[in-house]
């Protein structure tokens, strides 16, 4: 149990570190645009290279903090289905749904790891401006969909376990049917 512990307390920090991330990005992102604005209205001189990169980031941004999101029970839900059940039809729900996310995530994470060998292997250059290897900035989808696929078992782990357990067992997360909701 305490190795499970420790692997769950190393992946919370995964998220925490790429949840900040994407909060770094999105100031970068609007620092950035609003240096754009000033430069391009007030001294005629805009950049060559804020549009390609906000479209970067924007493109990052949600992949990067969605793990974190759904670790945090704060994705958009239609939960007028779930309410209505008890705790176990809820953990049935929810795992059912929790393993057809997983294993979305799973596909997705296969071919985008495909995808990004694939762009790396032949050294795809974008056709804009800044003309970057375009490995890089795909490799997001894979990297993210990855963590969503490990949250999505920790989920389903949860859920299941406060099943087994719904009358208060220490060992159930306490957010496992709050955050669900």
């Amino acid at each position: 149990m305490k190795l499970r512990a420790k692997a769950n307390a190393v992946f919370d920090r995964i998220l925490d570190v790429t949840a900040f991330l994407g909060g770094a990005l999105l100031v970068f992102l609007i620092l950035s645009v609003c240096w754009e604005v000033i430069l391009r209205y007030f001294f005629n001189s805009p950049t060559s290279w804020v549009v390609e990169i906000s479209g970067y980031i924007v493109l990052w941004v949600p992949f990067l903090v969605s793990a974190w999101v759904l670790r945090k029970g704060s994705h958009i839900r239609m939960d007028m289905l779930i309410s209505g059940l008890g705790p176990r039809g809820q953990a049935i729900l929810n795992t059912i749904t929790f393993s057809i996310a997983a294993i979305i995530c799973f596909i997705l994470t296969w071919y985008g790891v495909k995808v990004v060998i694939d762009l790396y292997q032949t050294g795809f250059i974008t056709q804009t401006f800044l003309r970057i290897y375009k490995w890089p900035v795909i490799a997001v989808i894979p990297l993210s969909t990855t963590l969503l696929f490990l949250e999505f078992l920790r989920k389903i782990s949860n859920t299941l376990s406060s099943w087994k357990h719904p009358e208060g067992d220490n060992r159930v997360p306490s957010d496992t049917l709050q955050n669900q909701r």
